[in-house]
């Protein structure tokens, strides 16, 4: 076994555990800070397709917190018809958002509205 990956956990959770995936992602991340499951300073990944995994995140209040996102601007337009199909071509393109400096950009935005 490669030494780089000997701490790492996977938690998999299926469509027989009802729930949206990111729900039980944030929900198991808040029961794991209460019952002190890992290291403050771990960093945690989170791949979601849905953009309300950003403000999930944003309520976990964890420093060491990523989002791999499907980048769909790159998608071309589509036009749905009964006999259209829509077939992605390419290899994926991705972002990566860090909630810690989300977090600092709402933190500015918000404060000079207070202002």
């Amino acid at each position: 076994m490669d030494s780089e990956w000997r701490g790492l956990h996977v938690f998999y959770s299926d469509c027989c555990v009802p729930g949206e995936g990111e729900h039980k992602i944030v929900e198991f991340l808040r029961y794991s800070k209460e019952v002190q499951l890992f290291n403050k300073n771990t960093t945690h990944c989170v791949f979601s397709p849905d953009a309300d995994v950003i403000l999930l995140t944003l309520s976990l209040n964890l420093d060491y917190i990523c989002l791999i996102k499907e980048d769909t601007s790159v998608l071309p337009s589509m036009n749905w018809t009964a006999s259209s199909t829509y077939r992605k071509i390419g290899p994926p393109q991705f972002e990566l958002v860090m909630i810690n400096i989300v977090r600092e950009y709402f933190e500015i935005e918000f404060s000079r509205e207070l202002k």
